[in-house]
């Protein structure tokens, strides 16, 4: 079941997904000084997103979620930097194209004051390209940073197309210093929730919550336990639903998995993905807090760019989860 709240951008309307930020190492014996983390991304082709975006679609939601990302919009998004995605293991791989972001980033440590404007301290512009599904790319940027004898913020943004998003922010630890962590799971609500009831009108306050905490007390790393998201409306697509439907329990047995049952699942798994972490608040969270993720059935089933691509970015386990202080 999706997050998003009504009339907010959807998969089939955005040409940009992210940031999400990942934690790998840095607060274990032996890391050193070294923190490890990556940022993923998705971008679109503009001629996907042209032929599914309606009449005066919306650009895609900001970290309040009110305010547009300026350019990432059907209509807004250039024809920017592109990259063949020929040779990635995608469906639909090998003719669409996708801008390739850039991401730059300014660290407090490396001379820039920790300040927003001016000129980014460090340019990435090769992200590596992990997968490509119906007309998305998803891009990985690799992040190697030296922690110090304080606690720090980094400030990143992302460009595409000749657009950019926000600046997002997060913070380092201080070398030795346990880790504040915050942990989550259930993340979203299960078919058996009645469409009226009152926890739909507001499915993020926990999400608005955490940032409050924080804004307060900085969190280093957010663990993900287990359900970061629900799919089970993939049971509800039209091929899916008309095999669960068939009561005769050997037919079910002996029915083929059909190139419509895996585009119909394929398409569910994607835009479910995009849209339930890019709804307002968690959008916000995952950008700004180095996230890692522990994966279950709910999450963990078929999907070529999200569960490929997104189980990639997040479940390479930190080196010393012992190191961390849990959050409150």
């Amino acid at each position: 079941m999706s997050l998003q709240k009504p009339h907010s951008p959807t998969a089939e309307t955005r040409s940009f997904a992210g940031p999400w930020l990942r934690f790998g190492s840095g607060t274990g014996p032996q890391d050193g000084d070294q923190w490890r983390g990556s940022v993923l991304c998705l971008t679109r082709a503009h001629s996907r997103v042209a032929a599914a975006a309606a009449p005066g679609g919306g650009g895609s939601t900001g970290p309040n979620g009110g305010t547009a990302y300026p350019g990432f919009s059907p209509a807004g998004l250039a024809a920017g930097p592109a990259t063949p995605t020929a040779g990635l293991t995608g469906a639909a791989a090998g003719t669409a194209t996708a801008p390739r972001p850039v991401l730059l980033l300014r660290d407090a440590r490396s001379g820039g004051g920790g300040g927003s404007s001016g000129t980014a301290d460090r340019r990435l512009d090769q992200p590596s390209p992990l997968d490509s599904c119906e007309g998305w790319t998803a891009w990985r940027f690799e992040l190697e940073l030296s922690l110090t004898e304080w606690q720090r913020p980094v400030e990143y943004c992302l460009e595409a197309g000749g657009q950019s998003t926000p600046t997002y922010t997060f913070w380092l630890p201080a070398v030795g210093q346990p880790m504040h962590w915050g942990y989550y799971s259930c993340n979203g609500m299960s078919d058996d929730v009645k469409r009226d009831a009152p926890e739909r009108n507001d499915p993020t306050y926990l999400w608005r919550d955490l940032l409050q905490l924080h804004s307060a007390f900085p969190l280093h790393c957010l663990v993900g336990g287990g359900d970061q998201l629900y799919n089970d409306g993939v049971w509800q697509t039209p091929m899916l639903k008309a095999w669960g439907a068939n009561t005769d329990h050997d037919k079910k047995v002996e029915a083929e998995w059909t190139p419509q049952m895996e585009a119909e699942a394929t398409h569910y798994y994607l835009t479910n993905y995009i849209d339930s972490f890019s709804a307002a608040d968690i959008d916000v969270a995952m950008a700004s807090i180095p996230g890692v993720m522990m994966w279950d059935g709910q999450a963990n089933m078929q999907c070529i760019v999200c569960n490929m691509a997104v189980r990639r970015h997040w479940t390479k386990p930190p080196s010393c989860m012992c190191h961390m202080k849990p959050c409150g």
